[in-house]
């Protein structure tokens, strides 16, 4: 059965970014200011595949792709994932979350892809967005295949970013949306859906 924050994904329309780290088993750090909207990064309702990686968000990055227990055992739902896969037909327009400015549109530089067991490409965009509290994030299109905005652009919520895809390492047409928010010279991932752990948002 699906957790309870992912069955409401389908009507997904805005997100509260004020509220992200909050849950009935989490308490917000800090002084917490009135909520602004993140808009959906496309129209319609797609379900989800893949969700971010609370547990272990960064295990991928330094070994050979597996984790497992003390005693042995491979950890089922453990992939270091770092944001949502909404699979949908190639060439769904998706618009900006939010307003900003692209930081990033095109190819990315060629990586090696496990899955696909070959050297891939993928296309997307980044937007650098900043709320009124002053706070900065990131939001992430991945796996495109067309954008239709170059580096600098300033786009307002809801405009076309491109088109979706299946170019990168990807095994299907999907947009991979990924958030993450700039804390001192790091950009940690952050779920823009909540987190309902008991401890903070990574």
């Amino acid at each position: 059965m699906l957790p309870r924050r992912l069955l409401h994904l389908s009507e997904w329309l805005f997100l509260t970014l004020g509220l992200v780290g909050c849950s009935p088993g989490s308490s917000p750090v800090g002084k917490v200011d009135p909520p602004p909207v993140l808009a959906s990064p496309f129209q319609g309702e797609f379900r989800v595949t893949n969700v971010s990686d609370h547990e272990y968000p960064f295990q991928f990055q330094d070994n050979n792709g597996y984790l497992f227990s003390w005693w042995g055992e491979k950890l089922p739902g453990v992939d270091g994932h770092q944001g949502y896969d909404f699979p949908m037909p190639e060439g769904t327009p998706l618009l900006a979350a939010y307003d900003g400015e692209v930081t990033f549109a095109g190819w990315e530089n060629p990586f090696y892809c496990p899955p696909l067991d070959k050297t891939v490409s993928g296309l997307g965009v980044v937007l650098r967005h900043r709320l009124p509290n002053g706070e900065v994030f990131l939001s992430i299109y991945a796996h495109m295949s067309e954008v239709h905005v170059k580096t600098g652009n300033l786009v307002r919520t809801g405009q076309v970013l491109g088109l979706s895809g299946n170019t990168g390492c990807s095994t299907g047409p999907h947009l991979h949306f990924e958030m993450r928010r700039l804390r001192g010279t790091a950009w940690p991932v952050f779920d823009p859906y909540g987190w309902e752990g008991e401890g903070e948002d990574p």
